[in-house]
């Protein structure tokens, strides 16, 4: 008993990031059935002063046609980590829009930004707990 009792911290470093996970992957998946998909065109990049030449350093800006105003909007992406693509003025981007009591809430269609981190978090926290409750287990058999 005494031994299940020292194992419980590292079950539970498996069992936290799986609980966060899944609450965040089950927040990415209402957002995704919920969402509309638009395409927008780049109308500007600012390169971010990070030193390397990379997509999280570019900030583009995307027009959009936005049916509730019947007009263009401007989106403007605060990392390139999403598209994972430079970006060059003209070229087309994907965006995911849902309108919220908040407001409305523009994400790139791409799994990192509907999803977060959900799924990585998931798999992480079942792949830990996994392996502490055989070692807990094979320890409480063992002895």
């Amino acid at each position: 008993m005494i031994i299940a009792l020292l194992f419980l911290p590292f079950v539970l470093m498996g069992v936290i990031p799986l609980l966060i996970g899944l609450r965040s992957y089950k927040k990415g998946k209402k957002y995704d059935s919920e969402s509309k998909v638009i395409v927008g065109e780049i109308v500007d990049v600012v390169r971010g002063d990070r030193v390397l030449d990379d997509p999280a350093g570019w900030f583009p800006t995307i027009k959009y046609w936005d049916d509730r105003t019947n007009s263009y909007l401007f989106y403007k992406s605060t990392t390139g980590h999403e598209l994972k693509c430079k970006f060059t003025i003209s070229n087309k981007a994907e965006l995911r829009y849902l309108y919220t009591d908040k407001g409305v809430d523009i994400r790139a269609n791409k799994s990192i930004a509907i999803y977060g981190i959900g799924k990585q978090l998931m798999w992480v926290g079942a792949i830990i707990g996994g392996i502490n409750m055989i070692i807990l287990i094979t320890v409480l058999i063992v002895s």
